[in-house]
């Protein structure tokens, strides 16, 4: 193919915009650029290169990153004109930086597939995607790049999802199109944080207590008996139906569990605030219209239409 020739008559050289069009008519792997290199991308960037992603540069300012994504086998620069001439570009930075690094990407070329998989709000993420370049992808991570990699699952949402599914599904990443809005992937994020995270807490709490109280392996064995008896979809269905029907009789009970954490001498933040939603609720659904076996959708539906808008 002949290069298109200047006015002077010498033939142009190419722009980034022009060799990535040529690489993707070809079929070459996508060239991959990285804003940040903490936790997350160093940990997702070897399995791209193991699955024969290898052309990768780094953006990161401290020196001490640049010197460990190339220890890793990627060129590392401090300079975000580095990543000019790639296909796709991972901003992968604490939360709060994920829109600031948008913005010092701005100048990038507007054909580059921008893959945000900073952990920030539906908000932030779309603040984000008004000033990131090219076309943009909310890319939230649903597990532990640590122990996972580049196989560690992720949902992803925005104009350009799609194209990322199909460009990185067939090297290893486990990807799920939740949506064609920026935001929508990590409202999932951290909504299921809420409980994952909310879980965690309620297991320092209890455990803590129970062996201030002397009874922690019994207590272990019996969450673990009460976990494992049961489809995990089945505890969220049975857990959800109960609580409705009785709300007011675990309020009481929680309210005993909050008193004896503190007299364990551990502040009771997650028993107390337990004994208050169960109040909460047995106030305002006093009767609950329950049948049956509702489904965790028909339980939650009459949960949100009873609890209105805090707000």
């Amino acid at each position: 193919m002949s290069r298109p020739r200047s006015p002077n008559g010498r033939a142009s050289s190419p722009t980034p915009a022009s060799r990535r069009s040529e690489r993707s008519m070809s079929g070459a792997p996508p060239r991959i650029g990285f804003i940040g290199f903490g936790e997350v991308a160093s940990h997702v960037m070897p399995g791209l290169r193991a699955a024969g992603l290898t052309d990768v540069t780094v953006c990161a300012r401290r020196q001490e990153a640049r010197d460990r994504a190339a220890g890793l086998g990627a060129t590392a620069s401090a300079d975000i004109a580095a990543l000019a001439d790639r296909d796709v570009v991972f901003a992968s930075v604490p939360g709060l930086a994920a829109v600031d690094a948008a913005r010092s990407a701005a100048g990038l070329p507007s054909s580059v597939l921008y893959v945000d998989v900073s952990s920030l709000d539906p908000a932030g993420k779309r603040a984000a995607a008004e000033l990131a370049p090219g076309v943009f992808v909310d890319a939230a991570i649903l597990g532990s790049a640590v122990e996972r990699g580049h196989r560690v699952p992720l949902v992803a949402s925005g104009p350009g999802a799609a194209r990322f599914a199909e460009l990185f599904t067939p090297h290893g990443m486990v990807i799920s199109v939740v949506g064609e809005r920026p935001g929508e992937a990590a409202a999932i994020k951290l909504v299921r944080s809420v409980f994952v995270k909310g879980l965690e807490a309620l297991y320092v709490e209890a455990f803590v207590a129970a062996r201030r109280l002397g009874v922690l392996d019994t207590v272990e064995a019996s969450v673990a008996e009460f976990l494992d008896a049961r489809p995990a979809k089945d505890t969220a269905a049975m857990l959800l139906r109960s609580h409705l029907l009785h709300a007011a009789r675990r309020a009481e009970e929680c309210a005993l569990s909050a008193r004896m954490v503190e007299e364990s001498g551990l502040d009771p933040l997650l028993s107390a605030a337990t004994a208050t939603l169960m109040a909460r609720t047995a106030a305002r659904i006093p009767h609950p219209d329950v049948e049956g076996r509702p489904t965790v959708a028909q339980s939650v539906a009459l949960l949100d239409e009873s609890l209105g808008d805090h707000r």
